[in-house]
């Protein structure tokens, strides 16, 4: 039996994204700190924090509640 060794590393974006491809090249930042004379068996990725896509920008001169 072969013995795996557990890596583990985050990172974090900047600000807000919807960029997949943002996503990606951290990703590729963390993958490119792996030590690439083991085997790898496994690689996971995930994505936390995640919001709603719809934003809208509040008026400081509105005067009306906006209803749902």
């Amino acid at each position: 039996t072969s013995s795996f060794r557990s890596f583990s590393k985050q990172k974090k974006v900047s600000s807000p994204t919807n960029n997949t491809m943002q996503i990606y090249n951290k990703v590729l930042e963390i993958f490119d700190e792996l030590d690439k004379n083991e085997l790898i068996r496994n690689i996971g990725v995930r994505l936390s924090d995640l919001t709603d896509n719809r934003q809208e920008q509040i008026s400081l001169f509105q005067t009306n509640k906006k209803e749902n």
